[in-house]
């Protein structure tokens, strides 16, 4: 009779099935977190693209509806409201939205986990609100708190993914009075 030399031993077949096992395992172990990291990346991406849609809408020829003018357009953040932030039309031209949201356009809601933890200004320091105003031609960009002009520079808003912990939890947009938008991963 002849033997077949080919294949592969029952003990062979054993110790990869384990091997498979043992990394498949780990890949599911981190599976909440590579889905919380990707929430946060595309959250913190949303945001950095309503920055330059608010300044795309200073740009716009298009009309305001409620003023018929061409008002400059921004995005607000309140650390008091850290689920959410809004674009809004500066109808008044004061360079800040009204609090009784007369010239608010769009109203986002950051991801479920997700919400901003700092609001930072030029000189490093935390701020309560941000109101980012891009005025047409130019389009110049001012920087607000709830009280005055907060100069030129680079500010940021930090989120964090509250079911994360350690390196991965956070992001940062980050954007300077001179237009560049980006989103830094600490």
């Amino acid at each position: 009779m002849k033997q077949i030399e080919g294949g592969f031993t029952l003990v062979e077949l054993i110790i990869v099935a384990g091997i498979m096992v043992v990394l498949l395992t780990l890949a599911i172990a981190n599976f909440p977190h590579a889905r919380g990291s990707v929430a946060l990346n595309r959250a913190a991406q949303e945001v950095a693209l309503g920055i330059r849609d608010a300044e795309a809408g200073a740009l716009s020829v298009a009309k305001d509806t409620v003023t018929g003018t061409f008002p400059g357009y921004g995005i607000y953040f309140n650390i008091n409201n850290p689920l959410s932030y809004i674009i809004f039309a500066d109808r008044d031209e004061d360079k800040r939205r009204k609090s009784d949201a007369s010239e608010d356009q769009l109203s986002f809601t950051l991801p479920v986990f997700i919400q901003i933890i700092r609001l930072q200004n030029a000189s490093g320091g935390s701020e309560n609100e941000l109101h980012i105003v891009f005025l047409r031609p130019d389009p110049a960009i001012t920087v607000y708190n709830s009280s005055s002009n907060l100069g030129q520079g680079n500010f940021q808003v930090h989120m964090q993914h509250s079911a994360l912990s350690g390196a991965g939890s956070s992001r940062i947009v980050s954007f300077w009075t001179t237009g560049q938008v980006s989103v830094i991963h600490p």
